[in-house]
Order: C-alpha cells, then structure tokens, then sequence
C-alpha cells in the first residue's frame, strides 16, 4: 500500500531476490524505501517501475540505491531484458 509498508516486509522476512519498485507512493516514495533498504546492506536488486523516462529521473533511482528501471507501460520481452541485466545467474 505504500513505500513504509515495503521496508517493513522487507524487514520481517529479508528472503527477496528482486524487488519491484513504485516510485510513487503514499507515506514514504519508492526513493525513500529503496534508501532503507539498503540500510540493511542487503544484496536484494531494486528496479523502479516508473513512467518517467528521464535521465536525470534514472539518475535519481541510481541515487537512492536502484538497481535499474522500468518504465511503464512495458512488455513481456521488456521485463525479462531487464531482468537478465540485473539478476546474476
């Protein structure tokens, strides 16, 4: 339901292997979770999912911790490409 919400499910279990990432949130913004849980130093991948498609918006995501983004709308063939450029087989 929001960004607080996240960090919290994230703290209670710590068994992710990717999170997907709003960036618009209510109570605390995908910026503000993505900082928090790197806080933990978990290895987790975060990529934002997003209809900005700016640079300096990218920029932003790589700055609170984000591994990668998504932009929104996508495709099958757009998730699995960016899944294969963040997930370490």
């Amino acid at each position: 339901e929001n960004g607080k919400d996240a960090v919290d499910t994230f703290n209670e279990s710590d068994d992710f292997d990717i999170i997907f990432m709003d960036i618009q949130m209510p109570v605390l913004d995908g910026f503000g979770a993505a900082r928090a849980i790197r806080k933990t130093h978990s290895p987790v991948r975060i990529v934002a999912l997003t209809a900005n498609v700016g640079e300096d918006f990218l920029q932003r995501c790589f700055d609170s911790g984000m591994d990668s983004r998504i932009t929104k709308p996508f495709n099958v063939d757009d998730l699995l490409a960016e899944l294969a450029k963040v997930i370490k087989y």
